[in-house]
């Protein structure tokens, strides 16, 4: 989503600006300060683990650019150390099919790794679709059956659709949510709904309620606003982690002085609140979350946080969660990674 381009020359007006975190769950084992991924440029949103199961030993993750044709595929490769959990050096490679595609403006924003046939699956706010990708980035021709209610002409906005999907291996499920409300909740802006598909038929299986908290500030009458759900992560034990983005750049007008820049650009902020939901033994009518972290950035370290993804059991038995930050392909701005250590 193109949130924070306009903010380029505002972010070095600020100093560092470290993350703040605030937990209620168990599962945090240890946090590590976000890095700068020092890699191209581009528009990264959804992030997956390419991996069988969690004892892999890969260090290949595939991520989705927005702004890319086709699938808009591309492969990270983020050695990971199985102790610590500490990141090397990362490399990127885009894929041929993506390379190749002339289907342009899907808007592709979430991802998840189908290790049963070694494919990719893709959510596209462009078309409300999720559809299957070989390893090349090419188009298998498979999608997942999208109920009638999710579909792109019930969105209440144009860009509020499928931003996150995420899959399980252990649970057989794909889940996905619209990032905004729908046009038959718009009495209730705050509903979300977590809608699972089955790994066998691609049919859908099981729906909850979810319900956003309330912004943080009043909707601004300018500049770039975004609050909903970017992505969602799913856990062995059938859990989800649902990540609630909210995202504000004032608008600049180009003939500002450098005190008022300075003013404009300390109110923006990107904030996310991982919260843990459990639809296995949750079935009331919303389901309960339980905030698992709370990150706030600003300035030179903005993060607009929108990917999500479990990454490899370490040898103490805790698992590598990784966030990934869009950038909007701004050359004052760059791409994060956040590593947490979650147990």
């Amino acid at each position: 989503m193109g949130l924070i381009a306009h903010l380029a020359f505002l972010s070095v007006l600020l100093p560092f600006v470290k993350d703040s975190t605030h937990t209620t769950t168990p599962y945090i084992v240890k946090e590590y300060e976000q890095m700068p991924l020092m890699i191209e440029r581009g528009q990264y949103s959804g992030i997956s683990w390419i991996a069988a199961d969690k004892y892999s030993d890969s260090n290949l993750y595939v991520a989705v650019d927005d702004k890319l044709n086709g699938g808009g595929i591309v492969f990270f490769n983020i050695p990971i150390d199985r102790k610590t959990g500490e990141v090397g050096n990362i490399s990127i490679t885009v894929a041929e099919g993506t390379l190749n595609s002339e289907v342009k403006a899907k808007d592709n924003e979430g991802v998840a790794y189908f290790p049963s046939t070694e494919t990719i699956f893709v959510s596209a706010e462009g078309d409300q679709t999720i559809a299957e990708y070989y390893m090349n980035g090419s188009p298998t021709g498979v999608t997942l059956y999208v109920p009638e209610d999710l579909k792109q002409d019930k969105l209440r906005f144009k860009n509020g659709g499928f931003e996150s999907l995420t899959y399980n291996h252990k649970t057989g499920l794909f889940w996905t949510t619209p990032e905004r409300h729908l046009l038959k909740d718009s009495l209730n802006t705050s509903a979300r709904h977590l809608q699972s598909f089955s790994d066998i038929t691609f049919f859908p299986v099981e729906r909850f309620m979810y319900h956003m908290d309330e912004p943080s500030i009043e909707i601004p009458d300018s500049g770039k606003y975004a609050f909903g759900i970017s992505d969602l992560c799913a856990l062995d034990d059938g859990k989800i982690i649902v990540m609630e983005r909210e995202v504000y750049a004032p608008k600049v007008k180009g003939n500002e002085g450098v005190f008022k820049l300075f003013e404009i650009a300390s109110k923006t902020f990107c904030k996310v609140k991982l919260y843990v939901v459990d639809p296995v033994k949750e079935k009331e009518e919303v389901l309960t979350k339980r905030l698992l972290l709370e990150i706030e950035t600003s300035g030179i370290f903005i993060a607009n946080y929108e990917g999500i993804t479990l990454g490899p059991q370490l040898a103490d038995g805790s698992r590598v969660l990784l966030l990934i930050a869009d950038s909007q392909a701004n050359s004052l701005t760059t791409e994060w990674l956040k590593v947490l250590i979650i147990k």
